[in-house]
C-alpha cells in the first residue's frame, strides 16, 4: 500500500464531497422558499403557520455520504498499513490484521488498541504521531474533534444506518405597532407540519412576519454531530487528513 493508493482514495471523498454538493443545488433552491399556509382563527388574532410539500431528501444523498465517510475512514487504516509494511521486517498475517488507526476519545481506550497491535509494527516515531492525534488529545472537546466525528459517523453508518434529514427552520420574525419580536430554531421539519403560531392583538392585525429558511443536511444522530450540516464536518474531516495527517506520517510511507 503506497503513499499514492492512500491519497487516491482521499481524492474519491473528495470526488464525492463535490458530487453531494451538485446533488444538493436543487434542493437547496426548493427549500430556500418553501410554500407555508397560514390558517386563521379567533378572529384572525390566531394564525397557524403550516410548511406545505416540499421535495423529499432522496436516499442517494445519504449514500453519497456513507460513501464519502467509508473513503475518509479507509484512507486513515490505509496509512497505517502503508506505514507498517515499509518499517523493517516481517508481519505475520495476523499482524496485519491487527493494523488500524486508532480513534480514541480516552487515553484507556489508546492503551487498548495498542494492546491488540494496532500500531504495534510502526516506528516509534509513527506511533508517536498516531497518538498525536487521538481525539483524547483535546480533552473535554475530544468529542467534537474532527476525526472522533469521523469515528461516530463511520461506525454509525457501518452497523445502523446514517439518517439524513434536510432543512432547518432558522427564525419567524414578526413586527407590529408595539414590539419586534422573533423565535430562533435549530429543530428539523416536515412536509405538513406546524412550525409557527402567531397571536396578535386587534391593534396589530397588520403585523408583518418574517420568516428564514435555511437549506442543510445534516445527521439525527449521533448525539453531538447532529444539527451541524453534513458537508461541514466531510469537508473539515478531509482537510484533517489531506493537510495533516498525511504529511505528519509521510516520512514513514512506502
Amino acid at each position: 500500500m503506497t503513499l499514492d493508493r492512500c491519497r487516491n482514495r482521499l481524492d474519491w471523498a473528495k470526488d464525492h464531497l463535490k458530487a453531494l454538493d451538485d446533488e444538493l443545488a436543487p434542493f437547496r433552491e426548493a427549500y430556500a422558499d418553501p410554500p407555508i399556509t397560514i390558517k386563521c382563527h379567533k378572529g384572525g388574532e390566531v394564525r397557524d403557520y403550516y410548511i406545505d410539500e416540499v421535495p423529499v431528501i432522496p436516499d442517494r444523498i445519504g449514500l453519497r455520504v456513507s460513501d464519502c465517510l467509508h473513503h475518509l475512514r479507509s484512507t486513515l487504516d490505509n496509512l497505517i498499513y502503508s506505514a507498517a509494511i515499509a518499517a523493517p521486517g516481517h508481519l505475520s498475517s495476523s499482524q496485519l490484521g491487527a493494523l488500524n488507526f486508532p480513534l480514541t476519545e480516552h487515553p484507556n481506550a489508546f492503551a487498548a488498541e495498542l494492546s491488540k497491535g494496532a500500531i504495534a509494527p510502526l516506528p516509534a516515531g509513527a506511533q508517536t504521531i498516531v497518538e498525536g492525534f487521538q481525539p483524547y488529545q483535546r480533552g473535554k472537546d475530544a468529542p467534537w474533534d474532527t476525526l472522533a466525528v469521523l469515528r461516530k459517523l463511520s461506525n454509525r453508518d457501518k452497523h445502523r444506518t446514517l439518517s439524513v434529514t434536510g432543512w432547518h427552520l432558522r427564525w419567524v420574525g414578526h413586527i407590529s405597532s408595539s414590539s419586534i419580536r422573533g423565535v430562533r430554531f435549530e429543530v428539523p421539519l416536515k412536509n405538513g407540519a406546524h412550525f409557527f403560531q402567531l397571536r396578535v392583538g386587534q391593534e396589530d392585525r397588520d403585523v408583518d412576519v418574517d420568516i428564514d429558511f435555511t437549506f442543510i443536511i445534516t445527521v439525527q444522530d449521533p448525539a453531538g454531530v447532529s444539527g451541524r450540516p453534513i458537508n461541514y464536518w466531510l469537508e473539515d474531516i478531509y482537510t484533517r487528513i489531506d493537510q495533516q495527517v498525511i504529511p505528519a506520517l509521510r516520512p514513514f510511507l512506502s
